[in-house]
């Protein structure tokens, strides 16, 4: 047979992660510390994971905040126009064929 690897209890690293995936708004950033710390005294995480995780929370420590209109605007102009450096592409399909009106 196999063997399992003992299960890590890993609840509050796993809503720590969450939480630092999500846009981190003031409330997020009040407590970068704590789940700094969380992180460590759980060790859910492997350390060089745990390093990367100390960098994107330092990181965000020190870069400014957004606004969330600011940050939902900037999201969907980057899903909207092409990438830096690319022209814009009209796709067309034959079977749609919307009328047209003059302005």
């Amino acid at each position: 047979m196999f063997a399992l690897n003992a299960v890590r209890p890993m609840s509050r690293s796993l809503r720590v992660l969450a939480a630092l995936l999500a846009y981190p708004e003031a409330q997020t950033r009040e407590h970068l510390a704590e789940m700094r710390a969380l992180l460590h005294d759980e060790q859910a995480v492997e350390p060089s994971r745990l390093r990367e995780l100390d960098a994107l929370i330092e990181s965000v420590a020190a870069s400014r905040p957004f606004g969330l209109a600011t940050f939902t605007a900037t999201f969907k102009t980057k899903l909207v126009f092409p990438m830096p450096g690319r022209a814009a592409m009209i796709e067309r399909s034959p079977s749609c064929r919307p009328d047209v009106s003059v302005s």
